[in-house]
């Protein structure tokens, strides 16, 4: 997994309200990546917040994945990548976490390494 892909999310925070999420996710190819996200949660907006993490491909194309966001808190993920790596599938899997979020994402700039 390589690249920059835009992001699409929606759900839901249990006790709290309904969750979307847009964002632009880079991908280093070696397990590094780092985004940008505008989400809004029951009304309340968060611009542009700032995050990097880590991930992992399996040989069968699933992806997970961690992301360290500015507040200092952490969000898991579990992933498919689908139509050849321009697109994924993803589904927010932090322990404990009271959401149920999931959303999909497609490669920005196909056929260039742009990041």
């Amino acid at each position: 997994m390589k690249g920059s892909y835009g992001l699409h999310a929606t759900g839901s925070v249990l006790g709290v309200g309904p969750f979307a999420a847009v964002g632009v996710f880079s991908f280093d190819g070696a397990g590094s990546l780092r985004g940008t996200l505008t989400s809004r949660i029951n009304a309340n907006t968060f611009l542009r917040e700032k995050l990097t993490g880590g991930y992992h491909v399996t040989p069968d194309c699933m992806v997970s994945d961690t992301w360290n966001l500015a507040s200092g808190e952490t969000s898991a993920h579990e992933s498919v990548i689908v139509d050849e790596g321009k697109a994924y599938f993803i589904l927010n899997t932090t322990d404990g976490a009271p959401v149920v979020i999931s959303g999909n994402a497609q490669k920005q700039f196909a056929g260039h390494d742009r990041r």
